[in-house]
C-alpha cells in the first residue's frame, strides 16, 4: 500500500516538473520576453505558439519568423534564447514553448496580454464619527485595489473606512492596478462632512 502511495506521488512529481509554467505579463501594444532556461550552447532553436512553429534558427545565419512573427512582429537571439514579441494584441495570449537542440523544453510561458487599466472614481459616504471611501474601476483580470494613507499602503480591496477623530489632517489615495499598470485617484473632504474630487491635493481627512 505504502509503495503504491509513493509510485503515485513520484508520477505526480514528474508530470509537474514535465509541465513548468511561467506566466509572462505584457500590456497591449507593448513586448512580451520570453527567457528559456539554456544549459548549454545553442546550436538550434525553434518558438511555438501551442503546435505552431513561430520562430526558428538553425545554426545558420539569421532566424525565419513565421505566423504571429512574420513581418518584424519578433526578434529571436540565437544566442540566449530569448524571444521578445512585439505589438501585443489579444489573439497573442497563448501558451509558447522552446525546442531547444532538437529537445523539448519543459518549461512553458503562458502570456497574458493586458489592457491599461481605467482611472479610479472615489466616493465618499459620511456620518458624524467616520467615512467610508470606495473606489471603482472598469474590472478586468488582474485588477486590484489598495489604498494609500499619507504614501503609505494601508488596506487591500476597494473600500476604507476612515474614523474622524482629534485635528490631524491625512491624505488618502485609491490605487487602481494590474501587473502592468496603474492608475491613482484622490479625493477630498473635512473631518465634518464630504467636500469636492480634487485630482491633485488627495482625499484629506481632519482626524
Amino acid at each position: 500500500m505504502r509503495s503504491g502511495v509513493r509510485a503515485l506521488f513520484r508520477k505526480i512529481q514528474e508530470s509537474s516538473s514535465q509541465n513548468r509554467q511561467k506566466v509572462s505579463h505584457a500590456q497591449t501594444s507593448k513586448e512580451a520576453e520570453l527567457k528559456p532556461e539554456v544549459t548549454e550552447t545553442i546550436r538550434s532553436i525553434t518558438w511555438k505558439k501551442q503546435k505552431d512553429k513561430i520562430a526558428e534558427w538553425d545554426g545558420s545565419d539569421k532566424p525565419e519568423y513565421y505566423g504571429r512573427c512574420s513581418k518584424d512582429q519578433c526578434d529571436l537571439s540565437p544566442t540566449t534564447g530569448v524571444l521578445v514579441m512585439k505589438g501585443l494584441k489579444r489573439e497573442d495570449e497563448w501558451t509558447y514553448s522552446a525546442e531547444i537542440n532538437g529537445k523539448t523544453s519543459q518549461e512553458e510561458f503562458l502570456v497574458t496580454v493586458l489592457d491599461p487599466v481605467s482611472k479610479p472614481i472615489v466616493t465618499t459616504s459620511c456620518n458624524e464619527t467616520q467615512c467610508i471611501l470606495t473606489c471603482v474601476g472598469e474590472e478586468t483580470k488582474h485588477t486590484k485595489y489598495s489604498w494609500k494613507e499619507n504614501n503609505e499602503t494601508v488596506k487591500e480591496g476597494n473600500t476604507l473606512m476612515v474614523e474622524k477623530s482629534g485635528e490631524q489632517s491625512k491624505s488618502y489615495t485609491c490605487v487602481f492596478s494590474n501587473p502592468k499598470s496603474e492608475e491613482h485617484t484622490f479625493h477630498s473632504y473635512t473631518s465634518h462632512h464630504c467636500v469636492h474630487f480634487n485630482a491633485s491635493s488627495g482625499l484629506r481627512v481632519n482626524s
